[in-house]
């Protein structure tokens, strides 16, 4: 096991994180001293880390991270692909088990922006919130996932589309409030509904830019802001002078209730527009706005409640478990 764990070290996973996240909550490394055990070990790793056991068994080669052919980088030009292999690697995984679980039949063909707004609006909802797109997701047969446990230094991504055969799937890393995600997470459905992502493959968005000359970036911003505002093009822009927080908050509120727009979203892409010198002012102005709770709360809430579980190996269950950080909210039985 010492031999293993310098060589996970060296790609860049210590070894206490390779205890309690990619081992088994029962293991113990005098178990590795027999052969049976030591295999035990190696195929739980490669299990929840997605490498061929045979990289983990030689001992004499320096392990390597597999590299896909069928994932689509959206990353800043001074960021290479490298620098989120272990991110890429864990959701990935992640994504399998939860497909597994994930009972909703999937909706064909896939909604349009405009189909998903109104679904949403349709049942009472003031706007499209953070939580309604969650739970319009996993209606949708799209399960949710936030991968909430990384290596210490290991770089994430803000979002990612993955499909698991033709199982779609979103994994969030992001750990900000429910408006801020709430954008990652309709420019990750409008990759999957614009097509982006078919079998197999996936899309990784470093840092979304909604300046992106990139076509399908381009195409999944317009997907999220018609989703969240009714406008593939919509832009709060500023009168004249900067708006303190307060009145930010108010207006913002009040532009939201009679257009069905989020208000942290209409804080937002307002602070957008007014450049990076306001967001200050912005999350100022969030806080003062009712609070639709914490997102990751959000998000792991409806993973225990909407994964049917029995249908995961149970240490499969653990390692979603474990990586989305379910805490007090644990798995249904």
């Amino acid at each position: 096991m010492r031999g293993l764990y310098d060589r996970l070290r060296a790609i860049g996973l210590p070894t206490p994180y390779v205890r309690r996240y990619l081992l088994p909550d029962w293991w113990d490394d005098q178990a590795a001293a027999a052969p049976a055990g030591f295999t035990e070990a190696v195929w739980t790793i490669a299990r929840h880390l997605g490498v061929a056991p045979a990289q983990l068994r030689e001992a004499t080669q320096a392990l390597q991270l597999p590299a896909s052919k069928r994932v689509h980088y959206k990353l800043k030009t001074n960021v290479q692909p490298e620098s989120v292999a272990i991110a890429r690697l864990l959701a990935e995984q992640v994504a399998k088990f939860v497909a597994l679980g994930t009972p909703d039949p999937m909706i064909r063909p896939y909604p349009t922006a405009e189909a998903v707004r109104a679904a949403i609006l349709e049942k009472g909802a003031p706007w499209v919130s953070f939580t309604q797109l969650v739970d319009y997701c996993w209606s949708l047969g799209v399960p949710v996932v936030h991968l909430s446990t990384l290596p210490t230094g290991a770089k994430k991504m803000e979002g990612m589309a993955v499909s698991v055969g033709d199982r779609p799937a979103i994994v969030l890393t992001g750990k900000k409030g429910p408006a801020w995600m709430l954008f990652v997470l309709a420019h990750e459905l409008g990759h999957i509904c614009s097509g982006h992502v078919d079998d197999n493959s996936s899309v990784i968005d470093g840092d979304i830019d909604e300046g992106s000359n990139d076509p399908q970036e381009k195409q999944a911003n317009a997907f999220a802001l018609a989703v969240i505002t009714g406008s593939p093009t919509m832009r709060v822009l500023p009168r004249e002078r900067w708006l303190p927080a307060p009145q930010l908050a108010a207006a913002a509120h009040a532009l939201g209730a009679k257009k069905s727009i989020d208000p942290g979203h209409i804080v937002l892409n307002y602070a957008h527009s007014m450049g990076h010198t306001f967001w200050g002012v912005a999350n100022s102005a969030l806080k003062q706005l009712p609070s639709e709770g914490d997102a990751l709360a959000i998000l792991r809430e409806n993973l225990s409640a909407k994964l049917d579980w029995s249908n995961l190996p149970k240490e499969a269950a653990e390692f979603v478990a474990r990586m989305a950080e379910l805490g007090t909210a644990s798995p249904q039985p």
